[in-house]
């Protein structure tokens, strides 16, 4: 992997952790949220992500199954109707607190 070496130049996001992808790869990179629950026997993390040379941001969710990780990528607005699709099954399901 090459290093990048035009960080210097780059206006990093408020939420970039400037880490091995962004300084490596050029991609700016959240802190990963965790997303399992307690007693879960699968992890789940999510976080923000965009290319240094887009503007488009994504969402990663990574899920890790049996020692094999996946990572599944939207689009932020995908996540906002997701979200909002979310919300209605959890309702319909009577999950709600």
């Amino acid at each position: 992997m090459e290093q990048r070496n035009d960080q210097q130049q780059v206006e990093h996001p408020s939420w970039c952790i400037r880490g091995r992808l962004c300084v490596g790869e050029g991609i700016h990179h959240s802190r990963p949220l965790v997303a399992t629950p307690d007693g879960a026997q699968d992890a789940t993390r999510v976080w923000l992500e965009r290319p240094w040379t887009l503007d488009v941001h994504s969402i990663v969710l990574e899920t890790t199954a049996d020692g094999e990780v996946h990572y599944a990528y939207l689009l932020v607005e995908q996540a906002r109707i997701l979200r909002h699709q979310l919300g209605r099954l959890i309702r319909i399901a009577g999950g709600t607190r």
